[in-house]
């Protein structure tokens, strides 16, 4: 069973369980009642997902339920993903409770590199390794902030909460990453950088976006961008026009994740103007921002609407060098599926092979994306290439509702 039929039989099995008729979800989800059953049955191979998280809301159901988003990540020596839950829910941090912090304080250096160490796995998609370095790091961030001034723990502190936040998304926990985010942000206001701050809200608006409110989530980050917004003329800090051009990208995301491409649009019309001003592209407080960035978002929003010429437009503006691994590898599932739109067979498989070549398989497992491009590539085709056959044993066959 594969990844679109699945599901769309969990939307079937959620609208049985709670006896609503397809006429009742259809017309509360805006879309119609062909649609509706065309999902229900797995033959709508080209839907958005924006249909999905409509039809969600209506059936009161996570998102991530429906697409089956869960970790897929190997423990390392017994510690995993569920470890890094659990310290993010950790009870010494309830309020009200003394605090009985122990373990040995770390220098600031020191703790910078360890930050270093687990950013340069989450980007090159080695999330088991990060998993199993998390809870330690953090613990060894509080025993630091108990022996010294809590702004100077601060920034590296916030980032690891954001990282945290970032592998929990990654691995379909929302829930747990909003409040490794929240935990982020206070952490941050202990911080004098004030567009470190900035990027954490954006870290939020992120995670909305994979649970599904895209409302909130632009709402958000459009809300700290202009609160941030610089002038748009040369000598801008950059790390200011980085933190204010990320919140911009996420606006424009989380409007064309709703299907609102003219707001899309406008928001990146900003960021192209903003992008303008950098040479290359930045990567500042674990943000990246420039032009090849801001192509890479557009191609992302015109793939999810399928408008693959504007998309291809947009991606013969990146400059692979631009990117991390994860990102280059994530961009180019979009690449394939344009070719995949534009039947382009062959440079279809290519485009998401080369994505598992760079991102690596334990990154693949995570993409349910990609599980669901493999779906698409087997229907326009009616014998399976062995490099699809490869992107088909890696994601599997879809597990049962």
């Amino acid at each position: 069973m594969n990844e679109i039929t699945n599901i769309g039989r969990r939307l079937r099995a959620r609208r049985d369980e709670l006896r609503l008729t397809q006429a009742y979800v259809s017309e509360h989800a805006g879309i119609s009642e062909r649609t509706l059953g065309m999902l229900e049955r797995g033959e709508k191979p080209n839907f958005n997902w924006s249909t999905i998280v409509a039809v969600a809301r209506v059936l009161d159901i996570d998102p991530t339920e429906i697409n089956d988003k869960r970790s897929r990540v190997s423990p390392i020596a017994g510690a995993g993903v569920l470890a890094v839950r659990n310290a993010v829910y950790d009870p010494e941090f309830l309020p009200g409770l003394p605090s009985e912090t122990t373990g040995e304080p770390a220098t600031i250096a020191e703790l910078r590199a360890d930050l270093d160490r687990a950013y340069g796995a989450y980007f090159a998609g080695q999330f088991g390794a990060l998993a199993a370095e998390l809870p330690p790091l953090l613990a060894r961030c509080r025993a630091t902030q108990t022996h010294l001034d809590r702004r100077d723990v601060a920034g590296v502190y916030s980032h690891v909460w954001q990282l945290a936040a970032c592998l929990l998304t990654q691995t379909g926990r929302t829930d747990a990453a909003l409040a490794a985010t929240e935990r982020a942000i206070a952490t941050a206001q202990d911080d004098t950088d004030e567009w470190r701050q900035a990027t954490m809200y954006g870290t939020y608006s992120w995670v909305l976006l994979h649970a599904g409110r895209h409302e909130d989530g632009e709402r958000l980050a459009v809300k700290v961008a202009d609160s941030i917004k610089p002038d748009i003329t040369p000598g801008v800090d950059p790390r200011r026009l980085v933190a204010w051009g990320g919140l911009m990208l996420h606006a424009a995301v989380l409007a064309g994740g709703a299907g609102r491409t003219d707001d899309a649009d406008e928001y990146f019309a900003y960021a192209r103007a903003g992008a303008g001003l950098l040479e290359e592209d930045r990567h500042d407080y674990w943000v990246s921002f420039g032009p090849s960035h801001v192509g890479v978002q557009m191609t992302h929003v015109n793939t999810g609407q399928q408008r693959p010429e504007k998309a291809m437009r947009a991606h013969r503006q990146i400059r692979a060098a631009d990117l991390m691994p994860v990102q280059r590898a994530r961009h180019l599932l979009n690449v394939a599926e344009i070719h995949r739109l534009g039947r382009q067979r062959e440079k279809a498989e290519a485009a998401a092979s080369q994505a598992v070549k760079i991102g690596g398989q334990e990154w693949f497992r995570q993409q349910r994306f990609g599980a669901t491009l493999v779906d698409r590539l087997e229907r326009d085709n009616a014998r399976a290439s062995s490099a699809l056959r490869g992107l088909r044993n890696l994601v599997g066959n879809g597990g049962a509702v």
